[in-house]
This record gives C-alpha cells, sequence and structure tokens, in this order.
C-alpha cells in the first residue's frame, strides 16, 4: 500500500471520479437509485481501508479536510438567491421552519430516549445527522469536521439517513396518490395554490464550463477559504467540551461571508457550474472520512435505527399539526419535510410529483433549510453535549 499524501490524494480523486462515471452504466444506475452514489463514495473507500488497500491516517486527509469543506460551503452559499427565499410564501416559509424545528426537537428528544445504548461520543453522531437532516450531506460534514468527531460515527449515521431518511422519500412518492384526501383532513381540501414564479433562473440552462469561468470559481472558493481560516486562529473557542471550535468559526464566517456576496454579481458564478464545483469537493472530502472509518461500526445501526424512527416521527408529527393549525395542504407537509431531510435534489422531485408547476419552489425551500442547517446543529450539539454528560 503506497501511503505518501500525493498518492492518497489521486487514488481518492481516481475513486470518486471512478464511482461518479458508473452513474452512467445501466445496472449501476439503477443500485445508485436504491443506494446513492453518496453513500458509495463514503462506504468504498472504507472497505478498501479495512483491506489496508487505503490508509486510514494520511496527512491527505488533514490537509483536504482543511481546505475543501470551507471551499465547497463557500460556493454553496454565495449562489443562494436570498431575496427569492424571502419571496417563496409564507407557508413554505413556515413549513420550512417547522420541519427544521422538528428535526431539532426529535435530535433531543430521540438522543435523550436512545443514548444510554450507545457510544459515550453518540452525541457526535447526533449532532452530525442534525446537520445531514437540515439541509444535507454538506451540512453533515462540516458538522464532523467542526466537532472533530470520529469518522466511525458517520457509519451508523450513514445507515439511518439512508434506510428513514430514503425511506420516508418513498413514503411521501407513494402518498402523493392521496394527497386531497390528506389536505381535507388538514383542513385544506379548499386550499388554492398560486404558479410560483421564483426559482425559476435555479432551473435556467446554464452555460458550458470555461477555463476563464473555473479559474474564477476555484479563485473565489480558496480566497473565501483563506480569510475565514485567517479570522477563526484570533477567535476564542467556545463550550467546554469545545462546541464552537476554530474550524467550526470558519465554517461559520465562509457561510456567512457567502450569503452577504450572493447579493452581489458573484452570485452569477451558479450558471457557470460552481455548485457542481462545490459538491465535488464536498464528496472528495467525504471519500476521505469513509477512509478513516471502520466498517465495525455498522453494528450499531439498530439502536441507531430505533432512534431515527424515534426522530422522524416527532419530525412529522409537528409538521401535521402545523398545518392541522394553519389549513395548509399535504404539498407543504412533503415539501417542508423533504426540503430538511433530503436536499435541493429530492425536494423539487417531491414538490413537481405533488403539483408540476411548484417544482422550483421546492428548490428554494431546500436552500432555506440548507442555510438553517449552517447554524442550528451547532446549538444541538451543545445541548446533545450536556444531556450526556
Amino acid at each position: 500500500m503506497a501511503d505518501s499524501p500525493v498518492t492518497v490524494f489521486l487514488a481518492i480523486a481516481t475513486l470518486v471520479g471512478l464511482l461518479y462515471s458508473l452513474k452512467r452504466v445501466g445496472f449501476v444506475a439503477r443500485i445508485y437509485g436504491i443506494v446513492p452514489v453518496v453513500v458509495w463514495i463514503y462506504l468504498t473507500p472504507m472497505i478498501l481501508s479495512t483491506f489496508g488497500l487505503l490508509p486510514s491516517e494520511s496527512a491527505a486527509y488533514e490537509v483536504m479536510g482543511t481546505l475543501l469543506m470551507p471551499f465547497g460551503l463557500f460556493l454553496l452559499s454565495v449562489t443562494i438567491d436570498v431575496p427569492a427565499l424571502l419571496r417563496m410564501g409564507k407557508p413554505a416559509g413556515v413549513m420550512v421552519l417547522t420541519g427544521t424545528v422538528g428535526v431539532f426537537l426529535g435530535a433531543l428528544i430521540s438522543f435523550s430516549l436512545w443514548h444510554t445504548f450507545m457510544h459515550e461520543q453518540a452525541w457526535h453522531g447526533f449532532a452530525v445527522m442534525s446537520g445531514a437532516w437540515i439541509g444535507g450531506s454538506a451540512n453533515a460534514i462540516a458538522m464532523q469536521q467542526s466537532l472533530n468527531a470520529n469518522p466511525d460515527v458517520l457509519a451508523p449515521i450513514l445507515v439511518v439517513d439512508t434506510v428513514v431518511g430514503y425511506g420516508w422519500f418513498t413514503v411521501l412518492v407513494a402518498l402523493s396518490a392521496y394527497q386531497d384526501k390528506f389536505s381535507r383532513w388538514l383542513g385544506a381540501g379548499d386550499y388554492r395554490f398560486e404558479s410560483s414564479q421564483v426559482g425559476e433562473e435555479h432551473a435556467e440552462e446554464r452555460r458550458p464550463l470555461e477555463i476563464s469561468s473555473l479559474a474564477v470559481i476555484v479563485g473565489l472558493g480558496f480566497a473565501a477559504t483563506m480569510f475565514a481560516g485567517g479570522l477563526a486562529n484570533v477567535l476564542p473557542e467556545l463550550g467546554d467540551p469545545p462546541i464552537v471550535t476554530k474550524t467550526m468559526w470558519a465554517m461559520l464566517i465562509v457561510v456567512t461571508l457567502g450569503l452577504v456576496l450572493s447579493f452581489t454579481p458573484l452570485r452569477r458564478v451558479q450558471r457557470d457550474g460552481a455548485n457542481d464545483v462545490a459538491y465535488l469537493a464536498i464528496f472528495l472530502l467525504l471519500a476521505t472520512l469513509g477512509a478513516r472509518g471502520d466498517l465495525s461500526a455498522f453494528f450499531q445501526a439498530p439502536v441507531y435505527l430505533a432512534a431515527g424512527l424515534t426522530w422522524i416521527v416527532v419530525h412529522i408529527g409537528l409538521l401535521l399539526l402545523v398545518a392541522r393549525v394553519m389549513r395548509y395542504p399535504f404539498f407543504f407537509v412533503a415539501t417542508g419535510s423533504m426540503a430538511n431531510l433530503g436536499g435541493v435534489v429530492t425536494t423539487p422531485i417531491i414538490a413537481g410529483i405533488y403539483r408540476q408547476q411548484l417544482a422550483a419552489l421546492g428548490v428554494l425551500m431546500a436552500l432555506g433549510a440548507q442555510i438553517l442547517g449552517v447554524y442550528i446543529p451547532v446549538v444541538v450539539a451543545r445541548i446533545l453535549s450536556w444531556i450526556a454528560a
């Protein structure tokens, strides 16, 4: 096994590229439809490191973690259309927030019930999961990096996300055929939808990626990373044990900087492929976390699955309660939930299945949850650490 940092980086990059290229193969595409490629990007390096084909520790992993996470988060943040988020309408905004609160409360209730059956550092895993379920995998990886959590915590959490999270996605697809009945039960049988004009630019055809555009995207991302890292180094760590570490400060700074700059013409880098570059960076980092993990962590999955089911029941229950009180149709329950648990890929799919003309609204709802998912899990982590103590 060659374990020089350069060789390890090249191996990780090659592996991620190979796994993505397999999406074009028919039977592999069907497998990815059941178990998403993001799971394989994490699991495959773990298997390779277990059999000694990849090192479980390498300087390459540390450097990639320091550079790629803030780089990816900045590019995702600077491309968010904040004014469009604010225009997406009261029902959409209320249900995204309700879904986030449901994940927040579900984490606290579930952890309180189940943590005595788990490892003493299990609160790290729950904090990571709260990031995954408020905005997606990028937020989950940011929490793992910020807490300096053992990569093993991701293994059972990934099982929960795949089984419970994607299982709920399947249920929502099936329930679309009965949405009118659910809406009547919620007291919204006569609700009138208005065609959504917001988010149309998210569906615009992007420009072909050119070398000049790529240079701007990469330069912006690393400049923001350098600025955030320098500022974070002079800020104090908060909490005992530290929750807001210097790494977390860097994440918060880089996201806030991205959101501020999204009001400038820099947001147009989205049409040049900035999001794709961001996710490539995040997936490379995810692969390094897999290589540092341990397959034995999957044996902890049963109790985590029970905790995950408890968690999602709280989340769904709160969404249904608010929808009933506010007389919102089931469309907003489904999209408000998926905006948190799924993200920008699955939410417009659910929105389009329920109301085809409102698919773009699903993108905006997911982006709103993505912003919340940078900040809320920090609070979750702090409270869980108190409960664990």
